[in-house]
């Protein structure tokens, strides 16, 4: 989302806010001003409701503050859990990008969620069965750069990246025999499917529809 006055464009915000926005959702459906003070705005957007201010000597943008507590505008596309482990749920959130369960487990759980530092639109979470630390995530950003990534301490600092550059959004599932084999289509639109094979540290091969593992292993 961008700024103008008189056809001159406004910096935009360089720092993240709340983790994950810099300048605003990309999808933006209604802007009002705010009677009350000049130069403040809320903004609409498909992740939330907003509200920024603007100056004009010097031109400049504030970072948008999320106004959205107690409003449900999260839209869920993906919801996986640990088989073994409670209190390990994944969340991809489609324009809220993708989030962890934080909370300790108990009766009456109401987790708190924690973002997996990968911006754009959350399109799918998996929580390894194998190992309830490591969950795979998946975003939509442009056309030509969504991303694979898995963190092994459940969205803590280790973090890798698998596959990048794939179109529109991913979809993915786990070996259930062998849990460190994530494979994943980047592209839906078409019967033509680019499944990937993805092993710990090791470089994923892209193959033209069903086909063995790289190297020539099952899948």
């Amino acid at each position: 989302m961008s700024w103008y006055l008189s056809g001159v464009q406004y910096p935009n915000p360089t720092f993240l806010n709340n983790g994950w926005i810099k300048n605003g959702h990309d999808d933006v459906e209604d802007i009002v001003a705010d009677p009350a003070t000049p130069g403040a705005f809320w903004v609409a957007n498909h992740g939330g409701v907003y509200r920024l201010t603007t100056t004009t000597n010097p031109q400049s943008v504030s970072t948008p503050e999320d106004k959205s507590d107690g409003l449900g505008v999260a839209e869920v596309w993906s919801l996986s859990t640990s088989p073994t482990e409670p209190d390990r749920i994944a969340l991809g959130l489609y324009h809220n990008a993708n989030f962890v369960s934080v909370t300790p487990y108990s009766g009456s759980w109401d987790p708190d969620w924690k973002y997996l530092g990968l911006y754009g639109d959350g399109t799918l979470a998996i929580v390894d069965h194998g190992d309830p630390d490591v969950v795979y995530y998946a975003n939509q950003l442009y056309f030509g750069s969504a991303t694979w990534k898995r963190s092994d301490d459940w969205g803590g600092s280790s973090s890798l990246t698998l596959s990048k550059g794939g179109q529109y959004y991913q979809i993915g599932v786990l070996n259930r025999e062998r849990n460190e084999h994530l494979y994943g289509s980047d592209r839906i639109t078409t019967v033509y499917l680019s499944l990937i094979g993805l092993q710990h540290g090791i470089e994923p091969g892209r193959h033209n529809g069903f086909c063995e593992q790289p190297g020539g292993e099952p899948p």
